[in-house]
């Protein structure tokens, strides 16, 4: 779960060339991991992008108008790729400028119904709604993340050791080396923000048992060796 949020916010935050489509990156990837990570926090048991959002659709009713919106963007987004690699190639990337993907592009586009207008060509006419879809699409994921985000700060993987440290006695374990131990787990990902919102509080008890155990003689470069091995 904290793998798929870290994921989200990667593909949210990555800056997006305007001469290059890449639907799996623009928006596919994201409604994938967002669905994934809504099924494991509302139990729903069904498969498939379309058969989860339905199931979601009835179990979310505040959320309903955001999954029918999302639900319309990803379908746009996934018949596009869909005519491109039968009609085109079975690349992921499409370079805007050039030529023969333009001409691709136009193929994809008469297929899914445009037509030339004037000076604009059917694939311009098509790429403005894909990236109103993309657009779109990308919002309503922000929208519904934090349904995530709140799943993963109440069943966090450091609630036991925070608890622990601020309980403090003789047997309380090292905050500093607990943290880098439940760290390693999740080498990579990206997603932090449930431990660093507590230690970011004002006064916080927390940061200031965090700052003491790095003090501490027990934390050390050896003691940490095998938590955090050397690439």
């Amino acid at each position: 779960m904290r793998g798929l949020v870290g994921e989200i916010q990667s593909l949210l935050w990555w800056p997006q060339n305007a001469n290059i489509i890449n639907p799996k990156l623009d928006l596919l990837r994201l409604v994938t991991a967002l669905l994934w990570s809504l099924r494991v926090t509302r139990g729903i048991q069904e498969l498939g992008t379309w058969k989860t959002i339905d199931a979601l659709s009835k179990d979310l009713k505040r959320q309903r108008d955001v999954l029918r919106k999302l639900e319309t963007s990803y379908t746009f987004v996934e018949t596009f790729r869909h005519l491109y690699q039968q009609f085109a190639a079975q690349e992921e990337e499409i370079d805007v400028s050039n030529p023969v993907e333009r001409a691709n592009l136009q193929q994809v586009a008469e297929a899914m119904g445009y037509q030339d207008s004037g000076v604009l060509e059917a694939w311009q006419h098509m790429l403005v709604h894909y990236n109103e879809h993309v657009a779109s699409g990308r919002r309503m994921v922000e929208k519904l993340l934090p349904l995530v985000t709140r799943h993963v700060r109440q069943n966090s993987v450091f609630v036991d050791i925070v608890r622990d440290s601020l309980r403090g006695g003789a047997e309380r374990e090292n905050l500093a080396q607990a943290i880098l131990k439940r760290h390693a787990y999740f080498d990579g990902i990206k997603y932090w923000h449930d431990l660093m919102d507590v230690l970011s509080e004002p006064k916080s008890a927390l940061r200031a048992a965090l700052v003491r155990d790095l003090g501490s003689e027990s934390t050390s470069i050896r003691s940490c060796q095998y938590v955090m091995p050397s690439k």
